[in-house]
């Protein structure tokens, strides 16, 4: 919450627990939150002690172990001890979803894994984060799929391709949206003006003016 132009953090009931201070502060994520102090960013813990010092030019919140930081221009990973676990050394960075994290050498994008090894080189124009073992990725202005390996779905491709979820992407061709299973298939055909991702059992679909709720057939 901001205050004067500070900002601190507030319990349900909306009790401070940490009094504005910072110039940002993020939501807290794996028992962390990045904030700004003095122009540099650091880490807090759950009762409002400085956890990781404010010296990183710039920072991401925690996920699966890791953060994404920045030093000068240069992007990396820090891990909760405040060690640098992967150097800065990448044009962009993304947090870690299944043990892997997309990253941007010049104007291309890959993947490293935990141990900071390029698992999938920068190739991509643009890339998404892994979600059901599969990441969707842009080449030449289509969309594809790859798995963990680096390896095409297919050789189907798409004018958009959105995240797997609960086994479902939603993707766009022709100026539609429809459906694909993790084998590439296209379950729901491309007959929607816009759809939203399966949760729980159920995506919701618009058709004209008009929005529904659809099932996985």
């Amino acid at each position: 919450m901001r205050v004067n132009h500070k900002y601190g953090y507030i319990d349900k009931a909306g009790n401070w627990v940490v009094k504005p201070q910072f110039m940002l502060a993020a939501p807290f994520s794996e028992g962390l939150a990045a904030v700004k102090l003095n122009g540099k960013y650091g880490y807090i813990d759950t009762k409002g002690q400085m956890a990781i010092a404010p010296q990183y030019d710039d920072s991401w919140a925690f996920s699966e172990g890791f953060a994404v930081v920045r030093v000068g221009k240069k992007w990396g990973y820090l891990n909760k001890t405040n060690k640098i676990a992967i150097k800065p050394q990448f044009d962009g960075a993304f947090q870690f979803s299944e043990s892997m994290a997309r990253v941007r050498l010049g104007e291309q994008w890959g993947y490293v894994n935990r141990q900071g090894e390029i698992s999938i080189r920068p190739q991509f124009s643009f890339a998404s984060d892994f979600a059901n073992g599969f990441a969707a990725v842009q080449m030449n202005d289509k969309w594809g799929y790859i798995d963990k390996s680096g390896q095409p779905m297919g050789d189907r491709q798409f004018d958009f391709a959105s995240d797997f979820s609960e086994g479902f992407a939603a993707v766009q061709t022709n100026g539609k949206w429809g459906f694909i299973d993790k084998s590439g298939k296209l379950i729901v055909p491309a007959i929607f003006d816009n759809v939203g991702p399966f949760s729980e059992g159920l995506a919701r679909v618009q058709v004209g003016d008009k929005w529904g709720y659809i099932s996985p057939p």
